[in-house]
């Protein structure tokens, strides 16, 4: 606090300045402190003591293990009411669990167990599905998938299909006239296509003239979580497909005995890569509308400078949100400089409508465009910082109560404005950003934004520790740290 030579009597009415420990102490304003432990600004000019915090009741399910390394929360409808707390601890096979109705635990069915790093799961909610990336081996996105007889978190998209089995069927007089049938995998909600395959290899038959019909023989199922398989037709290999019909996945053949003149009355299939499946990214993000995804967990998936992205839910009604489309007039991804600045660290927003990559000294605006097949425009915005953590990137609010995305850098906390502008929210407490131990083998940092107390909390990993365990608060509704 300032220096005060006359020894007269100080009256400390508004610490509203925050913590400063990086300005000398004698130079520091009347409203400021060199320390401010346990305290915060919330309703007070002065400070008040921070508001502790109650246990959660663990029971239920397999007991949690080894420390619980991530928690994130799953609204599986548009009722607040409804919403979960989800666990992972650090087993050597890490247990998921869900808190439902604040009372019991329960253990989420896995179809992919997480391999490593429980501690680096991160998670989205768009179309009632809660989407999870972790490493499990397995290049493939996975979700929490609600619309199934029994929930549990499955692999995106589905496996290809292998080919179809093609035989005469019957007595009759079906035309000897060259066909060729193809088969995709479905998972149907009613009527609803909440995904679908890309296409099994074609094979080609022709009717003997003396049969009623051609069975299709389905090939393999995929094992994950099917509930129908589609039958596809066309008379030219490699030429217009046609959708014969869905079928139960329980029924195993399906015989056609239509006219191959009536094949054009079917609904056209899908374009082939209009249902390639997202690989297991690191970092996900939505929109609302899309999914964004980033990074990769499994070398097959080869590039750390792309972010994907699926189609606006609605564009197909078919999947749109389980879906990279990767045809020869539309590549659903963006790369950003590959050589470039290091790999993709995070993902945040949107603010403003803009989503944001980061890598570890470079932030880019991911610039919407309205257009179908390039709905992105990147534009590098910093080159000399980025975020360390994908964790410590959190969306929240500035004083003003606009939109703000906050997230650390190697040079400490920053923030991006609804307008677009980078602010620098450190220099106070530059003595703690010199001590983050940027080399943490499992978390640098993570964050969480408080609306009720316009809070941003940020808890870094400091000294010889490999867990966040500084906290800051910085009081938003302020504009300052504290």
């Amino acid at each position: 606090m300032a220096s005060n030579p006359k020894q007269e009597r100080i009256v400390i009415a508004d610490m509203r300045g925050g913590r400063n420990q990086t300005d000398p102490p004698m130079s520091l304003p009347a409203n400021q402190g060199t320390e401010a432990l346990n305290v915060d600004w919330v309703d007070a000019t002065l400070c008040r003591k921070r508001g502790g915090a109650i246990a959660v009741d663990q029971t239920g399910g397999t007991a949690f293990s080894a420390g619980i390394q991530d928690l994130f929360r799953f609204v599986p409808g548009a009722a607040e009411t409804a919403a979960e707390l989800w666990g992972i601890d650090g087993a050597a096979t890490p247990i998921v669990k869900r808190l439902t109705g604040g009372v019991v635990w329960a253990n989420v069915t896995m179809s992919d167990a997480i391999a490593t790093a429980p501690q680096s799961v991160t998670a989205a909610v768009l179309n009632g599905k809660l989407y999870l990336t972790y490493d499990s081996t397995v290049d493939r996105l996975h979700a929490y998938d609600t619309f199934l007889g029994t929930p549990r978190c499955r692999r995106v998209g589905f496996a290809t299909p292998g080919q179809a089995t093609l035989a005469n069927q019957g007595a009759g007089a079906y035309a000897a006239i060259t066909r060729y049938y193809r088969t995709r995998w479905l998972q149907l909600s009613g009527t609803t296509v909440i995904r679908r395959s890309e296409q099994g290899a074609s094979a080609g038959i022709t009717p003997d003239g003396a049969s009623a019909s051609i069975r299709v023989t389905q090939p393999a199922v995929a094992g994950e979580q099917e509930t129908h398989w589609e039958v596809e037709v066309a008379l030219v290999d490699g030429g217009a497909f046609y959708r014969l019909a869905q079928v139960a996945i329980a029924t195993t053949t399906y015989d056609d005995s239509a006219a191959t003149t009536t094949y054009a009355n079917n609904p056209l299939t899908a374009t082939t890569g209009a249902h390639t499946n997202p690989t297991s990214w690191r970092y996900i993000l939505t929109d609302g509308n899309r999914l964004l995804g980033a990074g990769a967990w499994e070398t097959t998936a080869a590039r750390n400078s792309r972010v994907w992205f699926t189609p606006v839910l609605g564009s197909a009604d078919a999947g749109d949100d389980e879906r990279i489309p990767n045809t020869t007039t539309q590549k659903n991804w963006v790369d950003l400089n590959e050589n470039d600045g290091g790999f993709i660290t995070g993902l945040g927003g949107p603010v403003n409508g803009v989503p944001y990559a980061f890598k570890y000294r470079q932030v880019w605006k991911l610039r919407p465009t309205g257009d179908v097949s390039t709905p992105f425009l990147p534009r590098k915005v910093r080159d000399d910082i980025g975020c360390v953590s994908h964790k410590s990137i959190t969306i929240g609010e500035d004083q003003f109560g606009r939109a703000a995305l906050y997230f650390l850098s190697h040079r400490g906390p920053y923030r991006i404005t609804q307008d677009g502008d980078i602010q620098y929210l450190g220099r106070d407490n530059e003595d703690i950003w010199r001590a983050v131990n940027l080399g943490a083998t499992t978390v640098v940092s993570h964050s969480l934004y408080h609306p009720d107390r316009h809070q941003w909390w940020l808890w870094i990993a400091t000294g010889a520790s490999n867990d966040p365990d500084t906290k800051m608060m910085f009081d938003v509704q302020l504009g300052l740290p504290d």
